[in-house]
């Protein structure tokens, strides 16, 4: 993965970039938290946990999958690196929302 995002230009940011990386550094850790916490009854440490988890950036997992089936290569990589850099507010943003628990 690193080699593709060496390689790739970066004024050539695909543009579903732009609803996939806030879905999932926002959308997802607040629909796991909503889901959690009208289920059941969870304890709060376990809620903010699976908050946590949902929060991190997209995985390389996407990118192997995409290339071992030949496609979204050069959106999986994108995707993942926005998402890393990104995720340093984002994640600074969660744990600054669960640290008080």
């Amino acid at each position: 993965m690193g080699v593709t995002l060496a390689l790739r230009p970066m004024k050539r940011v695909p543009v579903e970039i732009s609803y996939i990386v806030p879905a999932k550094l926002i959308l997802h850790p607040l629909a796991v938290y909503l889901v959690l916490s009208s289920l059941g009854r969870f304890e709060p440490v376990w809620i903010y946990s699976a908050v946590l988890l949902a929060a991190l950036p997209t995985a390389t997992n996407v990118f192997v999958i995409g290339q071992q089936y030949h496609v979204w290569q050069e959106r999986a990589s994108a995707t993942i690196l926005i998402s890393t850099v990104l995720s340093v507010l984002t994640l600074t943003g969660v744990v600054y929302f669960i640290q008080p628990f």
